[in-house]
């Protein structure tokens, strides 16, 4: 059976077999929720019509990671092709592979693969790039910081690289756990770094996530020329820089957060627990309204009577930092600043096209970092006065 294009795997193809080069493969990780805990890994495979993630659990996990190799070209077959979910999509792919029991991968020995066309860019055409895009660059290391440490439960390695080009301009990639652990590299070094997330947080800066992968010293045109580059005019030029340096503030982690004081903290929106719109008090003092039986809405607070009010709306949601994680209110003011978009509008698209209201909150919020106000408040729950965490900036 010819191989298919990964351009043309969709739900309703049957029976195919692609044929690929991997691009990039991440580290073992760990899973756990509600119907058990195991490890999966995922790597992307690419020809040359477009890249599509492939993700191995567990007993495949294991089966699989060691003979996946990184620039290796495999044929993979029986795998079942899923849409990817909103909040973990990386690639522009909408599918993804799971890797079951019957799925096959293997090597293709003497078959060539090139991948899709790559389009690099100059680091100061960042300035102008939506956060959240991947993006590919050619670059020299102007410097390496020190490896990084977090977590008490779990240990997480972090490394900052400073990257410059000739575009004058330089930025700082973050790289996380195994990346950060097996970067070896010195000043003047050039990297061809593909697939690297675009962040906002503190002007702009990269991410290498799963799907990245970078390359040192690159066999390529541009290395000589970029190097020369470098070590004549780099070291010593006027920099524009796009990553800026953090307010000195006092930050606190959310391990050391207790109840008696208000914090000012920074950290990852990791999920959205529930999302409630409610009608509002339109006189002033914001007080839930209550609907009774002839359809009127009453505030106990301004004691009236009025036929509409103000929409609003209440997220519930869960922050993580290296050390713990905790549950969060965020409000309407809040809510509308981080979105662009009204309360009343947000509401007519729920019922509209609950997808795309998903979609809104999934790409504006989830796996962003944010630096956080929390106002503590006490609250009896179930008769046990406990803290509340709102977010109020």
């Amino acid at each position: 059976m010819a191989s298919c294009p990964i351009a043309a795997l969709n739900l309703c193809r049957k029976n195919w077999i692609i044929c690929g080069k991997v691009v990039a493969k991440s580290e073992i990780k760990q899973w756990s929720n509600l119907n058990g805990n195991g490890c999966f890994f995922n790597f992307v495979i690419a020809d040359n019509t477009g890249c599509i993630k492939a993700i191995a659990f567990n007993i495949q996990c294991e089966r699989f990671f060691q003979s996946v190799t990184l620039n290796n070209t495999y044929y993979i077959t029986n795998g079942t092709v899923r849409e990817t979910k909103k909040q973990f999509m990386e690639l522009s792919n909408a599918y993804e592979i799971h890797l079951y029991s019957n799925a096959q991968i293997t090597l293709a020995e003497d078959v060539v693969v090139k991948e899709p066309e790559c389009k690099f860019i100059k680091i100061a055409d960042l300035s102008d790039t939506p956060a959240n895009e991947l993006i590919n660059i050619i670059c020299v290391v102007k410097n390496v910081e020190d490896l990084e440490e977090y977590g008490i439960d779990k240990v997480n390695y972090k490394r900052n690289v400073v990257l410059i080009d000739d575009s004058e301009s330089e930025v700082k990639l973050t790289l996380w756990n195994e990346k950060a652990q097996r970067f070896d590299c010195k000043e003047g070094c050039i990297i061809i770094a593909k697939r690297l997330k675009v962040s906002d947080y503190n002007g702009k800066n990269l991410m290498a996530i799963d799907v990245s992968h970078l390359e040192i010293d690159p066999d390529a045109p541009e290395t000589a020329t970029l190097k020369d580059w470098f070590f004549k005019h780099g070291t010593k030029m006027s920099k524009n820089r796009l990553t800026l340096e953090p307010k000195k503030i006092n930050l606190q982690t959310i391990k050391k957060i207790n109840s008696s004081v208000n914090v000012h903290c920074d950290a990852t929106l990791i999920e959205i627990k529930a999302c409630n719109f409610y009608v509002s008090c339109p006189d002033g003092c914001n007080k839930k309204l209550i609907e009774d039986e002839s359809g009127l809405l009453y505030c106990d607070a301004c004691k009236k009577v009025m036929m509409e009010g103000n929409q609003k709306l209440v997220l519930k949601v869960k922050i993580a930092d290296f050390t713990a994680s905790i549950d969060l209110t965020i409000y309407s003011e809040i809510i509308e600043a981080l979105l662009k978009c009204k309360c009343e509008q947000l509401s007519i698209l729920e019922m509209e096209n609950r997808f795309d209201f998903e979609s809104k909150f999934h790409r504006s919020l989830v796996l962003h970092m944010f630096a956080f106000d929390i106002k503590i408040k006490m609250v009896t729950r179930d008769g046990i006065l406990c803290p509340e965490y709102i977010r109020i900036k």
